[in-house]
């Protein structure tokens, strides 16, 4: 299977499994996900693992690793980067 560049393979939705705080200063968190959803078409679950903290003012980066698993078994390894714009909301 091919896909073009910057063509959506797959979703997936799911919860924080947990959080703890790796290092105080910056902050540095280690966040694990699990989540559902389907990749290629193909049903699976996924749980991830990463280290994130603050780069700059309103901006966090992150590296982590994880595993998806398909209904039949087949398992495959992730390593991820996350960066996320942090924006203020109004209520």
């Amino acid at each position: 299977m091919y896909s073009m560049l910057g063509e959506l393979i797959g979703e997936t939705t799911g919860k924080i499994a947990g959080q703890r705080i790796v290092e105080l200063e910056g902050p540095t968190i280690e966040t694990n996900v699990s989540s559902t959803g389907t990749l290629s078409g193909v049903p699976v679950t996924e749980l991830l693992t990463y280290i994130a903290g603050p780069t700059s003012k309103g901006v966090i980066h992150g590296i982590g690793k994880g595993v998806i698993n398909t209904q039949d078994g087949d398992i495959e390894h992730l390593r991820v980067k996350v960066s996320v714009d942090l924006i203020p909301m109004e209520f």
